[in-house]
């Protein structure tokens, strides 16, 4: 599966899932159908969004580094929020992103196939090791 999709002059993100198996006989399955993930490609590219974000931010008075901050700690909290609690092969890279970088590649390269289902079965802080997720920038 793939997606691409972008807002004009703001970002352009693309992602390639690959799930295990074949995706019509795990569909006939019906209800008892549980995805696992294969492999997970997201690449995002910003064009201005995180200037206009420190600009905005700007006005309201918030110095460089408590945008800085600010972003990260919200990108912890989407971690979380999905039950995952970043680690420092993602963490580093997305400081990089933030403080220029134009592109973040996040991996998820899962050593066999994973059920989605059975992620929240693990320790958040266990799942980066999990996925084997990392990311990279340029």
């Amino acid at each position: 599966l793939e997606i691409d999709s972008s807002i004009e002059d703001m970002w352009d993100i693309k992602a390639k899932l690959a799930l295990a198996g074949d995706l019509m006989i795990e569909l006939a399955k019906g209800s008892t159908y549980r995805p696992r993930l294969s492999s997970l490609v997201i690449e995002y590219t910003d064009q201005s969004l995180n200037e206009r974000i420190e600009t905005y931010c700007s006005k309201l008075g918030l110095s460089s580094e408590e945008i800085l901050l600010a972003q990260m700690a919200t990108f912890e909290y989407y971690g979380e929020s999905n039950g995952i609690v970043f680690d420092d092969y993602l963490l580093g890279p997305y400081m990089e992103f933030l403080n220029g970088k134009k592109t973040i590649v996040i991996t998820a390269k899962p050593n066999e196939p994973i059920a989605m289902s059975h992620i929240d079965l693990y320790k958040p802080s266990d799942v980066p090791a999990l996925l084997n997720l990392e990311a990279q920038t340029h």
